[in-house]
């Protein structure tokens, strides 16, 4: 059997083996470094894109937001045009009912009162402003609203107002300003149409 014999001292072959696993090390470190600085150049990258996307998108939302903003007057007319389709569907649906009413009530009005506002509220309340000749001209059209008996208007509806409230009157040089509320029953105005 051969042997070889080795002549180079322990302590070099500790220096030779120290040399090549620093240059292992070495190398294994430059590796390691170019790709932790390939990671972080695309992370750096990626941020970039990312807060450039944000600024894109914080600009777009306030174009947005402008736009928005400039539309908030059609906005308010859509809105006010849905009411008034609301009214005048309301107006169309009982016209019938509306034109008795009127009827009724200009029936019942004496001469020398005239009627200048006239408003209708749900629940059947009217409110009636406007001028007589005279103070007493204000009792007679109060008393004709409520008088049952009352002749010259539809004898169907000769129930159809059930209170009058005189809310203000003023004496003038020529007449009588007034303001009076009226109560009426909206089932009297849909009979027998």
């Amino acid at each position: 059997m051969s042997q070889s014999i080795n002549l180079i001292p322990r302590q070099e072959i500790a220096i030779q083996t120290e040399t090549k696993l620093l240059s292992l090390s070495t190398i294994i470190s430059f590796v390691l470094l170019g790709l932790i600085s390939i990671v972080a150049i695309y992370f750096l990258v990626v941020s970039y894109n990312l807060k450039k996307q944000g600024t894109e998108l914080d600009a777009n939302i306030e174009s947005l937001r402008s736009s928005i903003k400039s539309q908030s007057a059609l906005e308010i007319v859509s809105r006010n045009l849905d009411k008034k389709y609301d009214v005048l569907s309301s107006i169309f649906k009982n016209r019938s009912y509306s034109s008795r009413l009127l009827f009724e009530l200009y029936s019942r009005k004496p001469e020398g009162v005239s009627i200048s506002d006239f408003s209708l509220r749900e629940g059947g309340l009217l409110e009636i402003s406007g001028k007589a000749d005279i103070y007493l001209l204000v009792a007679d059209f109060t008393n004709a609203l409520v008088n049952e008996n009352f002749e010259n208007g539809d004898p169907l509806l000769k129930k159809l107002f059930t209170e009058v409230t005189i809310n203000a009157v003023n004496l003038e040089s020529d007449g009588a300003g007034f303001s009076i509320s009226v109560k009426f029953d909206e089932s009297k105005l849909k009979e027998q149409l």
